[in-house]
């Protein structure tokens, strides 16, 4: 039986979609080309038809990431059934179950021949989750939830803590210090928020 021809663009969502598992289970430097191409029973070279290097292959599964997560936070953020303090522990739920320890993308970034795209990687997340919080902010205030003096400075600096947050996370050398990192967020966003520590349970 021939080999089923599929569109160029879905044949590249595969590769996407392939590698993204891959580098979540094996590591970004663990997982070869060729682990990528036999997994789609593809020859190794048939790769290079849509990707010039493994690197520009990450690029595209990072910007998927953001993408898919997009949809995810939109999702989140305009759900009419749920406080703002629910959205909140959501979105920051999704944000820190979004990698694990084996997921190699923090070590990718910190390689300094990918200043470039971690840079163009932090500008998009910021873009995405700004506007999300200032949105969940403004609804937690009218529903008398959220007690902020300068809610737009508070925005600020929390988004310094949510965009080094996995990072963060994913760094801990075992349980204790895992939890303790989750609770030292939920004290800082309860107390940035004017919200009792007790609602601001994560996981």
């Amino acid at each position: 039986m021939g080999r089923i021809s599929k569109k160029p663009e879905v044949r590249r969502k595969e590769f996407i979609d392939t590698a993204d598992k891959l580098f979540r289970e094996k590591g970004f430097d663990q997982t070869s080309i060729s682990d990528i191409t036999d997994k789609m029973g593809l020859s190794h070279g048939s790769l290079f038809y849509y990707f010039q290097s493994k690197n520009e292959l990450m690029k595209a599964v990072i910007y998927n990431r953001l993408d898919n997560g997009k949809q995810i936070l939109n999702n989140i953020a305009d759900d009419p059934n749920k406080n703002a303090i629910q959205k909140i522990k959501l979105i920051l739920n999704s944000l820190i179950n979004s990698y694990d320890t084996k997921d190699t993308m923090i070590d990718f970034f910190q390689n300094e021949s990918n200043a470039a795209l971690h840079r163009e990687f932090t500008k998009r997340s910021r873009e995405l989750i700004i506007p999300l919080f200032s949105q969940i902010f403004e609804q937690g205030v009218k529903e008398g939830l959220f007690r902020i003096k300068y809610p737009k400075e508070t925005l600020e600096y929390l988004n310094y803590i949510i965009e080094n947050l996995v990072e963060n996370i994913t760094s801990s050398q075992d349980k204790n210090e895992y939890h303790r990192k989750i609770k030292a967020l939920e004290i800082i966003i309860a107390k940035s928020l004017g919200v009792p520590e007790e609602r601001m349970k994560l996981l």
